[in-house]
């Protein structure tokens, strides 16, 4: 065969696409466009005009993924991420008796825990969830106190038992173990959330089922991070995915893994502090 020269190369180029080629990388163009959730081709209305409810539903179908295997990334279940996330549980355990400052004072203590289970015995000896304590209602606690006219009555507050600033259990938005990556983001999106709790079993509409057990409790960052790493995408990417996130929880995530570049340059000892383990301080 003769050997190419520059100008079979310019002439190959030259050569105007087929009818069908161009119809189908118009089609190619067009799918580009559409949903990144999901293998259909109905377009994602913008975050702001979305309800709680189409929230999910974008968030929670299925995105393509072919090269990801069935249970990691988007697909990810719960117990898998409460696993990475490597620290335990995911929550400190507390007595609804227990007092507001021993409870921060014991997420100060152990370190990887920025929130608390609170639980209580029913009439029958048995153990119940009263509802979890997070930054959301650290803040609500604070404010109040505050409020408060003198030292004295501020000290009320870091005396009292901490099943009264608690969110109760039975508004406690939910996932089970086999719930995926998807949809806990969509879950605690809808519901402005940073926590949910992984239960044995959920009851309706992801709410919390008495007498279910407790396995943990994972956060948007935990998620994330699985999705990010078995994806293998970057922070623009994962805001296309998810575009109700490209303003808070992955902007939180960017800002977090800078913090921490930074601190461990500049004092390895150093750990990053969130609101309720700079809050017990405060106190």
């Amino acid at each position: 065969l003769p050997r190419p020269t520059a100008n079979h190369a310019t002439s190959f180029r030259s050569i105007p696409p087929s009818p069908a080629s161009a119809a189908a990388a118009g089609a190619t163009t067009a799918k580009s466009t559409t949903s990144l959730y999901s293998d259909t081709s109905s377009t994602v209305p913008e975050p702001s005009t979305m309800s709680a409810s189409e929230m999910i539903t974008a968030l929670s179908s299925k995105p393509i993924t072919a090269l990801t295997p069935e249970g990691f990334g988007f697909s990810s279940p719960a117990e898998r991420i409460l696993k990475l996330a490597k620290r335990d549980n995911g929550y400190y355990r507390a007595k609804g008796s227990a007092s507001v400052v021993d409870v921060m004072e014991g997420i100060e203590r152990e370190g990887k825990f920025d929130v608390a289970l609170v639980f209580d015995e029913d009439e029958d000896g048995k153990e119940k969830l009263l509802g979890i304590f997070t930054d959301a209602d650290y803040i609500r606690l604070a404010t109040e106190r505050a409020t408060t006219r003198n030292e004295q009555e501020s000290a009320t507050y870091l005396s009292a038992p901490i099943s009264n600033f608690l969110t109760p259990a039975s508004s406690l938005v939910c996932v089970d173990p086999t719930d995926t990556a998807s949809q806990a983001v969509a879950l605690m999106t809808a519901n402005n959330l940073r926590h949910t709790v992984v239960l044995s079993l959920c009851g309706p509409n992801n709410s919390y089922l008495p007498g279910s057990s407790v396995r943990g409790v994972i956060s948007m960052q935990d998620v994330l991070r699985v999705i990010q790493g078995d994806e293998r995408l970057s922070f623009e990417k994962m805001a296309k995915k998810f575009p109700g996130l490209a303003d808070k929880p992955i902007e939180q995530m960017r800002e977090e893994l800078k913090s921490q570049a930074n601190q461990l340059a500049s004092d390895p000892e150093t750990a990053k502090k969130d609101i309720l383990r700079t809050g017990t301080l405060a106190l």
